[in-house]
């Protein structure tokens, strides 16, 4: 049997919990792109009670289509670890939308230019309070706290980055563009909303938010 190394690739990308897009994974969603390449994956996810699904046919993920009580306490550790990720997430967005004048919601592919926003940092001082709002939300804001805007917002991107929401494209460069790992935020985000927002206070109100889910 010949050895597929994307179809490798791809299944231990989904498996480890990882969503694919363009900017992440530009080689595996490029496999994803063949009807043939997804039903072999989903085929192989099917067998071990997963399938391939998706955000709005372009981000790829893993799911569950089959639960037991194992999985269930899998699913309810899952979101309760995704509830501490909702108001960073939201406050990432709100920010980027300030900072850059932009009344359209931050979305997959968006370029973030750091010295543009440290720029309207030095200038605007309801900003760093957005900013150190967030830092707050990230657990961040101890060790930003003493440094300049900039190394704040270093801090701010690093985190981001880290959690897979934004992907720094060259190494030389200072621009981030935001990955497919947004959008399944966003798309958590209206679930809560739809769903559980007793849980959550800080999303029981919408208008609260200033951006339109």
């Amino acid at each position: 049997m010949n050895y597929d190394e994307l179809f490798a690739k791809t299944v231990d990308t989904l498996l480890s919990g990882h969503i694919i897009c363009p900017i992440a994974y530009s080689s595996l969603r490029k496999y994803l792109s063949l009807d043939l390449n997804r039903d072999k994956v989903n085929s192989h996810l099917n067998q071990t009670g997963r399938k391939l699904s998706s955000i709005e046919g372009e981000y790829y993920y893993c799911s569950f289509n089959y639960l037991n009580n194992s999985r269930v306490k899998q699913c309810r550790d899952f979101f309760k670890h995704n509830q501490e990720k909702i108001k960073p997430v939201v406050g990432f967005i709100n920010f980027i939308m300030r900072t850059s004048g932009d009344e359209r919601v931050v979305d997959v592919g968006d370029e973030i230019h750091i010295n543009r926003l440290a720029d309207k940092l030095e200038t605007d001082f309801s900003l760093t309070n957005e900013l150190e709002k967030v830092l707050l939300a990230t657990k961040k804001s101890t060790s930003a706290k003493k440094n300049s805007p900039y190394d704040r917002l270093m801090v701010f991107m690093n985190f981001f980055e880290a959690q897979g929401i934004v992907k720094k494209m060259n190494s030389d460069s200072a621009i981030y563009t935001c990955t497919g790992k947004l959008a399944y935020h966003v798309a958590m985000i209206e679930f809560f909303v739809e769903n559980h927002s007793e849980h959550f206070p800080e999303l029981e109100d919408k208008e609260q938010m200033d951006f339109e889910l």
